[in-house]
C-alpha cells in the first residue's frame, strides 16, 4: 500500500488525484476526488441586492452572490449590464460561499441587470441574473386615509398609506406634512405575487393642527416613486369628507 499527503485546498477544489501501479507488466490505475467521494446535485444560487436604504442614502452599494454548497468555490465572476466586474474575496460560512460586489450608487441606479456565476469542478457552473429594478407592469396608485372606525377608539391621529398595483421587491414608505417629509422611513419587502401594501403612521402631536395637510409616498428607486393626493384638513376641527373609510 502506498499513501500520499494531499493539499486540503486542492481536495476541496475538486482536484482529481491518480494512483498508478505496475505488476507483472500490467498497469493498474485509479482516480479519486472529492467530487467522487461526495457527489452532489447542482447547488442553489441567489443574488442579494443592496438594501433600498443604502441605495437611497449611500455613495456605494454592495450586492452579494450566495451559493449554497459545502464545496469550496474559488471562482465567482460578476457582470453588470454584460460588463465584467471584480468582486471581493470569496468567503465561506456554514454551507454557503459568498462573494460581494461593491459599485457606486450612481452606476447601480443607471444599470439594468446584474449577474453572478460560480464554478467548481464538482458541479460545473451555476449562475443567477436579476433585474436591478423590478419592472413596473401596472400603474401604481397611492392613497392616504384615516379610518373612521379608529376615531372613537382615540386613534384619530393614525393615518394609513395604501399602495396598489405595486412592483415586487423592497419599497420605502414616507409621510409628509405640507410637503415636508417626516424623518421616519418604513421599508417593506413586497413578495412576488403581491402588489398591495398598507402602512400606518401616527401623526406627532406637534403636527395635529388645522393648518397641516398630509400626503404619503411609496418609492422604489431614485427615479420611481408614487405619491398620494393631500388629505385636506384633519385636525383642529372635525373634517371627515376626504379619504375616510370604514372597516
Amino acid at each position: 500500500m502506498s499513501q500520499i499527503r494531499i493539499n486540503a485546498q486542492q481536495w476541496n477544489e475538486g482536484t482529481v488525484f491518480a494512483c498508478k501501479a505496475t505488476h507483472n507488466s500490467k498497469t493498474f490505475s485509479e482516480t479519486w476526488s472529492k467530487c467522487q467521494a461526495a457527489p452532489t446535485s447542482t447547488p442553489q444560487i441567489r443574488l442579494e441586492k443592496p438594501r433600498l436604504m443604502s441605495v437611497l442614502t449611500d455613495s456605494q452599494v454592495t450586492a452579494s452572490c450566495v451559493v449554497e454548497t459545502e464545496y469550496t468555490i474559488t471562482k465567482v465572476s460578476w457582470l453588470v449590464d454584460g460588463k465584467p466586474k471584480t468582486g471581493t474575496a470569496i468567503s465561506t460560512r456554514l454551507g454557503e460561499t459568498v462573494s460581494n460586489l461593491t459599485i457606486s450608487t450612481e452606476e447601480w441606479k443607471n444599470s439594468g441587470t446584474i449577474k453572478c456565476t460560480a464554478e467548481h469542478l464538482c458541479f460545473g457552473k451555476v449562475e443567477k441574473m436579476i433585474d436591478i429594478i423590478e419592472p413596473v407592469k401596472k400603474t401604481p396608485t397611492v392613497e392616504i386615509r384615516r379610518i373612521l372606525a379608529d376615531i372613537p377608539k382615540g386613534h384619530s391621529a393614525v393615518l394609513e398609506c395604501v399602495g396598489r398595483d405595486l412592483p415586487s421587491g423592497e419599497l420605502s414608505v414616507t409621510f409628509q406634512a405640507n410637503e415636508t417629509m417626516f424623518p421616519d422611513v418604513q421599508y417593506v419587502d413586497l413578495p412576488k405575487g403581491l402588489d398591495t401594501v398598507t402602512v400606518r403612521f401616527t401623526v406627532p402631536k406637534t403636527h395635529q393642527t388645522k393648518d397641516k395637510r398630509f400626503t404619503c409616498q411609496i418609492q422604489q428607486s431614485h427615479s420611481m416613486q408614487w405619491k398620494s393626493n393631500s388629505t385636506g384638513k384633519l385636525f383642529g376641527e372635525e373634517y371627515f369628507s376626504f379619504n375616510i373609510c370604514t372597516i
